[in-house]
């Protein structure tokens, strides 16, 4: 089982290495497809990550809407605030702008002392998330393969190289951080392909396992029209989402 394991995560690592390999070339049909408006939507799905499988899964399947902010407020931002992406994307591109640190400062004169605080904080509260979502990795392996002798520490070491890694090869190939990263997009947005297909697998067996228990629907339609959409702990993090789209390091 974990030899089986083992082919199937190198197939996919091996994917997404010859996407963005191949997306970064010049012929005109990688031009076409890695610049597509679908793999730019798509590639927005890099906001749920994969801890968000177990998050939201598991907090809908024991707190019921609870889960439903932390989606709720990035459909509303790209649905009601068009106005202010544009504006924002307009002034990251005319002063270069690439990551919160430096938007922040240029709103404040160009400090750097103010660039090397924000981007302190940041690191500080990035580095437990990344843990998180290492964590979500090595338990996912472990869960699924028979062999006790297999270490999360070494599984989420390896993950974190192979990532490393990904980001060096097709982060940094190009010099000017401002351009158009069309290899990564792609990779980016393949990924995002199968976080779909994945929650999709998740919603179907949840649908049937509902669908056996007598009366389970009328139960949730219930809750739902009792569930209070409007209660401060809801907005707030409905707010706090529609921020981390686009205050996030990865976005």
């Amino acid at each position: 089982m974990t030899a089986i394991l083992l082919l199937v995560a190198a197939a996919y690592i091996g994917v997404l290495f010859w996407l963005a390999n191949w997306g970064d070339k010049t012929t005109p049909r990688a031009l076409k497809i890695s610049h597509h408006p679908f793999v730019y939507a798509f590639s927005l799905g890099i906001y749920c990550t994969s801890w968000t499988y177990y998050g939201s899964v598991g907090t809908a399947a024991t707190s019921s809407w609870h889960y439903f902010p932390i989606l709720l407020g990035p459909i509303l931002l790209f649905l009601f605030g068009q106005g202010f992406l544009r504006k924002l994307i307009l002034v990251s591109k005319k002063q270069n702008i690439t990551t919160i640190a430096d938007f922040i400062s240029a709103r404040y004169g160009k400090r750097q002392t103010t660039a090397v605080m924000v981007t302190m904080i940041a690191l500080l509260a990035t580095i437990p998330y990344i843990a998180l979502q290492l964590k979500a990795l090595s338990s996912s392996f472990l869960l699924l393969q028979q062999d006790e002798q297999v270490s999360g520490t070494a599984l989420a070491l390896a993950g974190t190289l192979i990532m490393a890694l990904f980001a060096i090869f097709f982060g940094t190939r190009k010099v000017d951080v401002t351009e158009y990263r069309s290899g990564l997009m792609l990779a980016v947005a393949f990924e995002s392909i199968v976080k779909l297909l994945a929650l999709g697998i998740v919603a179907v067996l949840a649908w049937q396992s509902l669908a056996q228990v007598p009366d389970s629907f009328e139960a949730l339609s219930e809750h739902w029209q009792s569930f209070d959409f409007f209660n401060f702990n809801f907005v707030g993090q409905t707010l706090m989402a529609a921020a981390a789209i686009v205050c996030l390091p990865r976005q």
